[in-house]
């Protein structure tokens, strides 16, 4: 079964099916998986202002609304029991991505697209692999991914 989750690179016009894409992006990283059970945790960005105490036990508050961009998207996978997991060979791709400095992606999970970035604290890329499978010559890979939302894309 194909998956639907893919973060690939700005180079092409935002699309939900980057896999179809003409010309393909220069980095189509596919999960192997689609996390399913955990899905994306979006953590919107914090809202601009403050509440200043006045000397006549008043309040005045300054308001000065949310950002567009600036939230986090979070997505987990659970090798065991979800098998929702990742392979070496994807756990190589995505750290290449991790690594690459101030490097802006497309985030689709087939439904929505986000162009976003990596988050650096706290860190966006962890990934764990389960001991007693590997000591059994299966790598399967847990992950937690964590992405700063640049701005959500309406397609």
């Amino acid at each position: 079964m194909a998956t639907r989750f893919r973060l690939y690179s700005v180079d092409i016009a935002p699309t939900l099916a980057p896999d179809l894409a003409d010309p393909a992006p220069a980095l189509n990283i596919a999960w192997d998986h689609d996390p399913i059970e955990n899905g994306i945790q979006e953590t919107p960005p914090e809202g601009r202002g403050s509440v200043i105490e006045t000397g006549d036990n008043g309040i005045v508050v300054h308001d000065f609304g949310v950002p567009d961009g600036g939230g986090t998207l979070t997505i987990q996978g659970n090798a065991q029991p979800d098998g929702e997991f990742l392979t070496p060979e994807t756990v190589a791709l995505f750290r290449a991505a991790y690594k690459a400095a101030d490097v802006e992606y497309f985030l689709t999970d087939g439904i929505r697209c986000w162009r976003v970035r990596w988050s650096r604290k706290p860190a966006g890329f962890n990934v764990w692999m389960n001991q007693f499978w590997a000591q059994h010559g299966v790598y399967e890979y847990s992950y937690e991914f964590v992405f700063i939302v640049m701005a959500e894309v309406e397609l």
